[in-house]
């Protein structure tokens, strides 16, 4: 996680409102920050600060998918309630410090493979781990024990960087997680797709 104090908002800036905090990460191009990064930079009651995030996130102004980690909803993402999980699912995964990466749909659709985006957003980390939601975004865990082992590459997103596992690693994990991946049928189609990715040799 990147700490308020690294993002340009400087000691000299506290005590600001909240509303302010927000939209100079904005300004910055950061769209994620946590509680104690905010009460860093605020000099202001705890009971004070969650009333002031409560206020934001009822305007729509910010998301909560997990509690003490915010995301920054831009305008064009108001009616959806919160922007892509592309956007934050590296720092949020940093929050809850899991190794994790983008997998089965997720990734195969990242790939090109998959005729239409998966309704959720599906990740696979070292440990059980509840669904996330903000707005219509949602955030499905899978558990992995051999994490650390599976291929995977780090891909730009529009506000950062996710891990994303291999076309080879997801074609073994689509087949490994069927009820995930919309069972035989579903994975089938997604596998004729994501053909032309793979590499026979790995």
């Amino acid at each position: 996680m990147v700490l308020a104090t690294e993002m340009g908002i400087r000691d000299n800036q506290t005590n600001k409102s909240l509303t302010a905090f927000v939209n100079d990460l904005q300004s910055l191009g950061r769209y994620t920050f946590t509680r104690t990064d905010a009460a860093a930079l605020m000099v202001i009651t705890a009971l004070a600060l969650e009333a002031a995030l409560r206020r934001l996130k009822k305007r729509g102004r910010i998301a909560n998918p997990r509690r003490g980690f915010y995301v920054v909803v831009p305008l064009e993402y108001r009616e959806a309630g919160c922007p892509p999980a592309s956007w934050f699912i590296h720092n949020l995964m940093g929050f809850l410090g899991q190794s994790y990466y983008v997998g089965l749909l997720s990734a195969a659709a990242s790939h090109g493979a998959g005729h239409q985006q998966p309704m959720v957003f599906q990740v696979i980390t070292d440990r059980a781990t509840r669904t996330a939601s903000a707005g219509r975004v949602r955030i499905d865990f899978h558990v992995s024990l051999k994490i650390e082992k599976v291929p995977v590459v780090e891909v730009q997103t529009e506000m950062g960087t996710m891990r994303i596992s291999t076309p080879e690693a997801t074609a073994f994990d689509l087949v490994r997680y069927p009820a995930a991946s919309g069972y035989i049928g579903n994975v089938a189609t997604v596998l004729s797709e994501l053909s032309e990715k793979l590499d026979p040799a790995v």
